[in-house]
């Protein structure tokens, strides 16, 4: 397996964004945090999830998980994200993988208004690898190259009670992180993989040196037996291959076969007697019986101690000292039985506690008893009866590392307290700066504050944070965030809550709750709640609610002690009745204003009954339409006679009656039968003789036919052609000139440039340009600082060296204009429309000097062509 040992890298070609940018590095930790550089190409970097969502160019990030070879292994890892930060975990991992995979890539996407801009980076890790090893047994030393290669001689100085094993790494230690090392033993000599239930003979943490030394003392290998041992690493990101070598020879000390020594036994040494001996400090190599007698001065002993019966070591009152660079307690039931090893302390100092399988039930400390840990105790429970602990400390941290040692690189991963009755119990790189304060789980939580007994109103006390990452509590006081990614109360947000989330802040909010959702941001209100996304309050407005959806637009409240309902898909009650006691105003088109008393008939309805208009009475007909509510007589049907009065003689003075009611002969001039003579016309018709207006007939003839005696003279409009009548006028006329399918373009000249190509002013001209002798002359016009086209304009340059905004005029008054824009200036043109988008996007910006772009409204927006 290769090793990964370079710098991260990562390049960037900006003079073609277009180009995927590409880079690398290596990770130590299963757990990977992407924080995306982005770089906004008028305004400078975007720094953190508030200025990502108030830049007008960036509009949102997509990231892909990829193989190592660059296929895509998860596409919309995210999706529409708001944030420049990101992190896969191990879970995240597993779930993409189906196995923690160690060498993996990301591809994250940048949306821009006008385009998008990729980047692709790639992260190896390393496990542990072995360059050598070298054991020590009671043949000697030698040492392997490889797994299973064959032993080189180093020296043939044997060791007994001991095996000691030095193994190398080829790893560079800034680029793997070491976990432990395990070594089993077989009595064949097939590779680790293939062994069937090896027996596990050592297991140690590893520090980050490259080379380590470990002892396999007795008890743990068989004695006089060839053993083949192997050796297993672990590192952070997995296990490295294991090496197997062999055989090698455990020999435990010899014990005397003389285990006591009298006093006829140690004439002539100390004066001949076990008192001279014990005042020189010294033995017979065969050891001696001690009954009652006691050492005052130095024992050295080169073999063991054993004892026969019941031993006590030391007495009431006086320390016991044991020493050695390496100290070692074991236990045995009965002298038969193999010692097993309990508590060593080895020569780094390290304190061990084992628990073998002959010692079940571990260490035991009685109830009530003490484990004092400098400053602080850990004590069980007085009450026999009890399980609990109890812990006597300002402060509880647990870290996450293999070390606390803060000159260790490990040690960067832990956990920190810097005040009174707090406690971290999990995670990493959590820290609390407040008093009674706890953090349970996650990374990079803060709860920090002015820790200042003169304005403890902005101490960070009594807080709480569940899990999750980058979120804060700061100067706010019996506060908690659940958990989320980059939550933050502070400036004073007492008793305020967030229950998870992205990128949500209450600032100088107190007693207030956002229950979760995307980028709130609550300042200076109290006791609101809010629950949804991209909610902004920044008035002086208390006491409000806010619920809303998860879409990106502007959401701001703008009234105290009001419930506001901000949903796109608007309001659904399921069940239930909605019950209102005050007034209701809507702002639709359709607006209630106010609510009114209705009475029909002279009886006004109850506030149960509903007003309905029946189908209507004797003539009389009711239709609805679009809610407006139309009662009329009908005239399809006639009156019944019962319901006509007489009517006196004056009251009658026009309209039209049927024979049903007035007879023929009641009526002079009854139009059915009435027959006029020449005789019968007296006086005055009322209007002018015809001989004095119509002195003659003439035919007419329309589209070459002459109309005939029964025919009657219409007209009918034709393609773009307009007829209108006024008392007997007719007027036809062309309503719209030449339409826009006869013309591939119109141009809108200035009199002056009209004047420059038609030399006839009395004579209309069509200009065209499909003639060298007829061009088109369309205007240019040069701008040096921020410009609002006409409808004069055509073409605008953009000049000057700092960055110019252009505006475009109405997409809607102007359907069908074509504007040309081009930069010819250092900096950055920003063009936008004052109606309509570009390309469906709010601007567009232009970056590189002599770059242009062509627009043209379709009578609603504009579009790139």
């Amino acid at each position: 397996m290769p090793l990964y040992e370079f710098t991260p890298s990562f390049t960037v070609d900006q003079t073609d964004l277009s180009l995927t940018s590409t880079g690398s590095g290596v990770h130590l930790k299963k757990d990977v945090t992407v924080n995306l550089g982005i770089l906004d190409r008028v305004s400078g970097g975007v720094a953190g999830n508030q200025e990502l969502l108030a830049n007008p160019y960036v509009n949102n990030v997509s990231v892909d998980i990829l193989n190592i070879d660059g296929t895509v292994k998860f596409q919309n890892y995210l999706t529409d994200y708001k944030s420049n930060v990101f992190s896969i975990t191990e879970y995240n991992n597993i779930n993409v993988f189906g196995q923690y995979t160690k060498d993996f890539g990301v591809k994250a996407t940048v949306s821009e208004n006008s385009q998008t801009n990729t980047s692709e980076f790639y992260f190896y890790g390393n496990v542990p690898e072995f360059s050598g090893i070298t054991i020590r047994d009671s043949t000697g030393t030698t040492s392997h190259s490889s797994s299973a290669s064959s032993k080189t001689a180093v020296n043939a100085s044997g060791q007994t009670g001991v095996l000691t094993s030095t193994v190398t790494f080829n790893n560079n230690t800034a680029y793997t992180t070491f976990d432990r090392l395990e070594i089993y033993s077989s009595t064949g000599s097939g590779v680790f993989n293939s062994q069937i239930n090896p027996n596990s003979v050592f297991s140690r943490n590893l520090t980050s040196e490259t080379i380590q030394s470990f002892d396999i003392n007795e008890g743990a290998l068989p004695s006089d037996t060839g053993v083949y041992l192997h050796f297993l690493p672990y590192g952070q990101l997995g296990t490295g291959e294991a090496w197997t070598v062999g055989p090698y020879t455990f020999k435990d000390n010899p014990i005397p076969t003389n285990r006591f020594v009298t006093t006829e036994d140690i004439t002539g040494l100390g004066g001949g007697t076990l008192s001279g001996v014990l005042a020189n400090g010294n033995s017979a190599d065969l050891g001696f019986t001690v009954g009652s007698s006691q050492i005052t001065g130095d024992l050295t002993v080169g073999g063991d101690i054993i004892t026969s019966g019941a031993t006590t070591i030391g007495s009431g009152g006086h320390p016991l000292n044991l020493k050695g660079n390496f100290v070692t307690l074991q236990y045995a039931a009965v002298s038969s039985s193999t010692p097993e090893t309990f508590l060593q302390i080895s020569s780094s100092e390290q304190v061990e506690f084992y628990r073998e399988a002959n010692l079940t039930s571990g260490a035991s400390i009685p109830a009530g008893q003490n484990i004092t840990l400098g400053n602080a105790v850990i004590q069980a429970d007085t009450s026999a009866s009890k399980s609990a602990i109890n812990y006597a400390a300002d402060n509880i941290a647990f870290s996450v590392s293999g070390t606390i040692d803060a000159s260790s690189s490990e040690f960067a991963q832990s956990n920190e307290i810097n005040s009174f009755a707090s406690a971290i119990l999990l995670g990493t790189k959590n820290k609390i700066f407040g008093d009674f304060s706890t953090i349970l789980a996650g990374s990079e939580n803060i709860i920090s504050g002015e820790e200042s007994t003169s304005n403890t109103s902005l101490n960070s006390d009594f807080d709480f944070i569940g899990a999750g990452s980058g979120n804060q509590i700061t100067g706010s006081r019996f506060s908690s965030v659940v958990g989320g990614i980059g939550n933050k109360i502070f400036k004073t947000s007492n008793n305020s809550f967030i229950g998870g989330g992205t990128g949500n802040v209450l600032e100088g909010s107190p007693n207030s709750v956002i229950g979760g959702g995307i980028n709130n941001y609550i300042n200076s209100a109290e006791s609101v709640q809010i629950f949804g996304s991209y909610i902004t309050g920044t008035s002086v407005y208390d006491g409000y609610i806010y619920l809303a959806d998860n879409q990106n637009r502007t959401k701001t409240p703008n009234a105290s002690d009001t419930l506001f309902i901000d949903f796109e898909g608007g309001v659904n009650i399921k069940t239930g009745d909605l019950t209102v006691q005050g007034n209701i105003t809507m702002g639709g088109s359709n607006v209630l204003t106010a609510v009114r008393t209705v009475t029909a008939g002279g009886n006004t309805l109850g506030a149960g009954e509903t007003l309905a208009f029946g189908v209507g009475g004797d003539n009389i007909k009711v239709t609805e339409s679009g809610g407006a509510v139309t009662i009329a007589v009908d005239g399809s049907a006639e009156l019944p006679t019962e319901t006509i009065p007489n009517l006196a003689t004056s009251k009658i003075n026009s309209g039209t009656f049927a024979n049903a009611r007035i007879s023929e002969s009641s009526v002079t001039q009854h139009q059915a039968a009435l027959t006029l003579a020449s005789g019968q016309i007296t006086g005055a018709l009322g209007f002018t003789p015809l001989s004095g207006v119509l002195s003659s007939v003439r035919t007419v003839t329309a589209g070459g036919n002459t109309l005939g005696a029964s025919e009657t003279l219409a007209f009918t409009e034709g393609s773009n052609i307009q007829i209108t009548e006024s008392a007997g006028a007719v007027t036809i006329a062309s309503p719209s000139g030449v339409t826009s399918s006869d013309v591939d373009s119109i141009v809108k000249l200035t009199q002056a440039e009209y004047d420059a190509i038609t030399p006839d002013s009395n004579t209309l001209y069509f200009i065209s340009d499909e003639s060298t002798n007829s061009p088109v002359v369309n205007p240019i016009k040069t701008v040096t600082s921020n410009y609002t086209i006409t409808d004069t304009d055509h073409t605008v340059l953009v000049s000057g060296s700092a960055s110019t905004n252009i505006t475009l005029p109405s997409a809607v008054n102007n359907s069908n204009y074509v504007y040309n824009i081009k930069n010819i200036t250092t900096g950055a043109v920003a063009i936008s429309g004052a109606v309509g988008l570009i390309d469906l996007t709010g601007s567009l910006i232009i970056n590189s000097k002599f770059e242009s772009v062509t627009v043209q409204s379709d009578g609603s927006n504009w579009y790139i062509i």
